[in-house]
């Protein structure tokens, strides 16, 4: 429903529930199709991931980089 529409007086709320009752009369489509339900998500398609900062990742890097280095040569 459109609120920019002056020609309607009714909110889509109102159609639905007073001209329409409650869905059970709306009226036939006009393009062939029904209203169609979608069907349920899976549920967390869309997580947000943490990021952390550049400088952290280096750090974390470097560290790892040096133990690999003393474990390679025996001086763990």
């Amino acid at each position: 429903c459109s609120p920019s529409d002056k020609a309607r007086t009714y909110l889509c709320n109102k159609i639905w529930h007073l001209q329409w009752n409650n869905g059970k009369d709306r009226p036939k489509p006009r393009c062939g199709r029904d209203i169609q339900n979608r069907e349920a998500g899976t549920g967390g398609k869309r997580k947000r991931r943490r990021v952390d900062s550049g400088v952290e990742a280096e750090d974390t890097a470097a560290d790892n980089e040096d133990t690999s280095d003393a474990t390679e040569h025996g001086s763990n």
